[in-house]
């Protein structure tokens, strides 16, 4: 019974597989191929665009990630209170002053502008005095500034 039912079953097998590589071959047409490749080729491009996009995106943010903390820097950095006119006096050793109760007469200073360092002798401490203002005459109104 077998052996009978053999040569029917190979002939529906192999009648299925062609009607399979018959449903295949349709879609392997040039045609067919031709417009799915122009389909992957059109994604592929937009895909390249959003990857130009996304990169520019992300070297921007480093870029700015890397100059926020430069800019920072700079800003607290001593030179550009230098550029706005100020000085830096240092001792003889190199070590900033911060004020000059400890600064002795005949001391050698050095005083660092924007454009280079000066070198200097203290002279004599003067106490601050407060600006007196001068009494109206009598009978005058003073002046409010």
């Amino acid at each position: 019974e077998m052996g009978e039912r053999l040569p029917r079953a190979l002939k529906v097998g192999v009648e299925r597989q062609a009607m399979k590589l018959d449903a295949i071959s349709r879609t392997l047409r040039p045609e067919m191929l031709s417009a799915e490749i122009g389909r992957q080729d059109e994604k592929l491009k937009q895909l390249g665009e959003r990857m130009a996009r996304a990169s520019n995106t992300l070297i921007a943010r480093k870029q700015s990630d890397f100059e926020s903390p430069a800019r920072l820097l700079e800003s607290l950095s001593y030179q550009s209170v230098l550029e706005r006119g100020f000085a830096v006096v240092r001792d003889d050793k190199g070590k900033a002053l911060s004020d000059g109760k400890h600064v002795k007469t005949g001391a050698r200073l050095g005083i660092e502008f924007r454009d280079g360092t000066v070198d200097a002798v203290a002279g004599g401490t003067k106490k601050k005095q407060e600006a007196k203002k001068p009494k109206p005459a009598s009978g005058e109104q003073g002046q409010l500034l």
